[in-house]
């Protein structure tokens, strides 16, 4: 179920409020207006890491809990 959950993440929309395709926009914008978009895209990228690293941290904590509950 975890893996289901970080794939959902991964294949849709983070948190129903930042999304790729927007992250992706707003880096494009600002990579349009200065011609440098190594920090605009490596900021995207990190955003998008962090929460994906959240997520799965998250899920194997919540993982570990409860395979110690079906071993008691």
């Amino acid at each position: 179920m975890g893996n289901s959950f970080v794939g959902l993440l991964k294949d849709t929309s983070l948190l129903s409020v930042i999304t790729i395709p927007e992250l992706m926009k707003v880096a494009y914008e600002n990579y349009s207006r200065t011609f440098d978009g190594r920090a605009y895209f490596l900021s995207a990228a990190l955003i998008y890491w962090v929460l994906s690293s959240i997520f799965n941290a998250l899920q194997r904590r919540l993982e570990a809990r409860l395979a110690r509950a079906h071993t008691v």
